[in-house]
């Protein structure tokens, strides 16, 4: 994958993705008309949320704007209260469970029979029930971002700096792996199943592309809160990042990340095919 084509990747961290959406996605705020008759999809959604590619924000602008959307990070039917309290008394959602954070055992005693998009967070064997459920299929998406780029949020994330120095395998290794954050959400299992079509869209479009093709596929909101980010990461400084300034350095843990796990093999073989959704 060419590092080259991913320069504005970073940007996710120190901006507001929020005003990014909104700006792109404007709307008269008028409630849509009665005599529209909302058709379900033929398929369930999916989204794979790999760890730092900005899936809480993608949970809670779709739980915000469109009905159905069932999500660690919320859930439509109380998107718009929820939301509200945040802009008022903004919080640390990763600090205890909470409307902006639902707990995996509630969301199982809920269920995920009425919902056309579901977010979530566990192993990747949590798909699996989708394979036979309801005589229906799903589309599952995952979110692919430049395994570079990945790499140093969630190194940011966990407080940790890579180790740039002239080191060896073994210690490059171990840098490397201090900064991943559970992997264990995908596998190529996954491609495998019969009801269950995987695709991915890259993370830079992720507020954009991707929003506009879930936007022509799940049901309008009746009100809409404007969505208020709920960060996760401390501000990136990309200048303080040691990898940039070394190409064969770059290049190693690269080689490194995509031999070693298959979320980044994966995301290089589809992007840019037939089963990427932000394809332009």
């Amino acid at each position: 994958m060419d590092n080259n084509t991913y320069t504005s990747a970073s940007i996710v961290e120190g901006i507001d993705i929020a005003n990014v959406y909104n700006a792109t996605h404007p709307r008269d705020n008028q409630v849509p008309p009665l005599n529209v008759m909302y058709r379900y999809p033929d398929v369930i959604y999916g989204n794979i949320h790999i760890a730092k590619t900005g899936g809480t924000s993608i949970n809670g602008i779709l739980a915000n704007n469109f009905e159905r959307v069932c999500g660690h990070k919320g859930y439509s039917y109380d998107a718009y209260q929820a939301n509200e309290r945040f802009k008022e008394k903004p919080h640390s959602i990763l600090k205890g469970y909470s409307r902006d954070r639902v707990k995996p055992n509630i969301m199982n005693e809920i269920g995920f029979d009425d919902c056309d998009f579901i977010s979530h967070e566990l192993p990747w064997q949590f798909w699996l029930q989708f394979n036979q459920f309801h005589n229906t299929s799903m589309e599952l998406h995952l979110p692919c971002r430049d395994p570079i780029d990945h790499l140093m949020s969630q190194c940011n994330y966990v407080h940790k700096s890579l180790n740039c120095k002239n080191v060896s395998d073994e210690a490059l290794v171990h840098s490397i792996d201090a900064c991943i954050i559970e992997m264990n959400r995908f596998d190529y299992k996954l491609n495998e199943l019969k009801n269950i079509r995987l695709k991915c869209y890259d993370f830079r479009h992720q507020f954009t592309t991707y929003m506009d093709y879930m936007s022509d596929k799940l049901q309008p909101r009746r009100f809409v809160s404007d969505y208020k980010q709920r960060e996760t990461n401390s501000p990136r400084v990309k200048e303080n990042e040691c990898i940039w300034k070394d190409k064969d350095f770059m290049q190693r843990v690269e080689s490194y990340l995509i031999k070693n796990w298959s979320y980044y093999r994966f995301c290089k073989q589809c992007l840019g095919g037939e089963n990427e959704i932000t394809i332009k």
